[in-house]
């Protein structure tokens, strides 16, 4: 983080340690300060936390006479200028009167977390700091006292923020909200103004389907195959737009004027056309398994699923919406929030499960066979995660209640393991046995999807930044590589030991950090190119495979955003 002074004659510096520079141009007096982190109880974890631990926020006072700044962990501290003594130090923990409106208010180290910063601004005077962090959590506070003056929770990220030359202040988080706040407010004001101002065809995908990476953005669709670096985009006449990428990155569907039309991704040769009025917004794309496709579109008195496999195009007509095939892509599910699961057979169309329990998501194991689930209730802020054989009418539901909104899941090959993603981490849980695992996310990371990838062998996490990680799933679920977007269409990759490889673009968009000791050199991305370039890193990790690093850079173990797993005490219910 950078700051300068009235004149631009005092230049502060904030680094990771944390660690602070100020340096007085007119003078040539120069200062630098250390504080330990919060919680560090030896070298090691101080180490640790080092590589986590860094300026957030950093400003001079608007009379020149001090420096402000703000860690990672919500510490705010005063130095005053020009002697540089420390008159004030102020821990970020939050007060006990923000817990209660948390969840995992019996974490140990909720306090500690809940003050946590991912972004922090200071106001133009020097007087407050707002910051954003762990779970969407928003804060104001006096920067003198320490004292909450405003305060917003939700399960909803929040990233950026900004204060005005008056002191008002706005934040961005995502699904399109926009909160504000004055001071003299003890609440921040809900906007939707920058949801109307972004359309969903101008939101950033970033995905990976079989061995390629698929790219959103700005209404255009751009496919890299992840083996042989290739670069392909879907052809789109200018009254055209995507619907979703399916079969593993094969197919597409396109909204074109008077139908849609399901497209090779690379040659652009049309497989099926279904009529759709242009004035008509009523065709949904489902979720579908390799060599499928689903397209949903609503008629009187229901929907038509449109079902696309090895053995032609059969239409089903349910009368609600199915959003998904099964892993064999026989049968139609439904799981929407506040329904029922239903599921039907294709070939015939007959419902043949009605479930009492309703979902926002499901999954499955490779043959169908098992079933999971996950619901939230907002009231109680208790989510539930279900897992039940569907070829076994006298077999038991399992549940597992957990404390965080589940957001994905997926079921191991075999039906005997289900992965939950939520905001703060990774649950592996055996519905058989009742044992769970959390790994929890590091304090940058918010996980948003997890997939079961490489046979059976990797996972894949995403994250709401949209970057992606491929980790060994195993105990430790071992990190073995991780993908970034950049630019309009573009990726980097780094593999756990250095390895790396990107678009050929990536090397102009990076660059390369030298560290020795705590004192860093930076060199352009080509550096990193010419002594440690991979190609096909990422298909080759999603396999499984720890690529190494063959050229002169050796770097440092690459954690990723998961910690060690820990036994996870959700209440089980219906266990043996």
């Amino acid at each position: 983080m950078l700051a300068l002074g009235v004149g631009g004659q005092l230049v502060a510096i904030g680094e990771y340690g944390p660690k602070l520079r100020v340096i007085d141009l007119r003078s040539g007096a120069r200062h630098v300060w250390t504080w330990a982190p919060p919680g560090a109880g030896g070298k090691r974890e101080a180490e640790d936390l080092f590589r986590e631990i860094v300026v957030t926020a950093v400003a001079f006072t608007s009379a020149g006479d001090g420096v402000v700044a703000v860690d990672r962990f919500g510490t705010i501290s005063r130095w005053d200028l020009p002697g540089g003594r420390l008159r004030r130090r102020i821990p970020g923990i939050c007060s006990l009167e923000e817990v209660p409106a948390r969840t995992d208010v019996n974490d140990p180290d909720f306090r500690r977390i809940c003050g946590m910063t991912h972004f922090a601004a200071i106001s133009p005077k020097g007087d407050l700091v707002a910051s954003s962090g762990f779970d969407g959590n928003v804060r104001v506070r006096d920067a003198g006292s320490g004292k909450l003056l405003a305060s917003w929770a939700s399960d909803v990220s929040c990233g950026e923020l900004a204060f005005s030359r008056t002191g008002e202040l706005a934040v961005v988080c995502n699904q399109g909200k926009l909160l504000r706040w004055r001071p003299g407010q003890t609440t921040l004001t809900v906007t939707q103004e920058y949801e109307r101002s972004v359309s969903p065809e101008d939101r950033a995908g970033f995905a990976i389907l079989g061995s390629r990476l698929n790219v959103l953005r700005a209404g255009e669709v751009v496919q890299w195959d992840l083996g042989t670096g290739e670069r392909y985009a879907l052809k789109l006449a200018a009254d055209e737009r995507s619907l979703g990428v399916v079969d593993e990155g094969k197919r597409a569907w396109v909204r074109a004027p008077e139908a849609v039309t399901l497209r090779d991704f690379r040659s652009g040769a049309e497989q099926l056309r279904v009529p759709v009025p242009r004035d008509v917004d009523n065709a949904r794309e489902g979720e579908s398994p390799p060599g499928h496709a689903l397209l949903a579109v609503a008629v009187v008195g229901g929907w038509d699923h449109h079902v696309v496999g090895p053995g032609g195009v059969r239409v089903v007509r349910l009368d609600s919406l199915a959003s998904r095939l099964t892993p064999d892509g026989r049968k139609l599910v439904e799981a929407a929030p506040g329904q029922s699961i239903r599921i039907w057979e294709v070939a015939t169309g007959v419902q043949v499960h009605a479930l009492a329990s309703t979902a926002e998501k499901v999954a499955f194991a490779e043959d169908g066979a098992v079933m999971a689930s996950i619901s939230w209730d907002p009231e109680r802020r208790i989510g539930e995660v279900r897992s039940r054989r569907l070829d076994d009418p006298g077999a038991a539901e399992r549940v597992l209640e957990v404390t965080g909104r589940p957001l994905d899941l997926a079921v191991s090959m075999d039906g005997q393991e289900v992965l939950m993603a939520r905001p703060r981490g990774l649950i592996r849980w055996s519905p058989g046995t009742g044992q769970s695992t959390e790994y929890p996310t590091r304090w940058r990371s918010r996980i948003v999807g997890v997939d079961i990838t490489g046979g059976g062998a990797t996972l894949m996490l995403t994250y709401a930044d949209h970057s992606i990680e491929i980790r060994g799933n195993n105990e430790h679920m071992d990190l073995l590589a991780a993908v970034f977007p950049i630019g309009r269409a573009s990726w980097v990759a780094r593999g756990s030991g250095g390895a790396v490889d990107g678009s050929p673009d990536a090397p102009d968009s990076v660059l390369v950090r030298v560290e020795r000791s705590f004192d860093w050199l930076m060199f352009d991305g080509r550096l990193a190119w010419h002594g440690a370039h991979v190609p096909g890193l990422v298909a080759r990790a999603i396999l499984g495979e720890d690529v190494q690093s063959p050229g002169i850079l050796r770097a440092p173990l690459y954690e990723g955003a998961l910690r060690e797993g820990k036994r996870y005490e959700g209440r089980s219910v219906g266990q043996p």
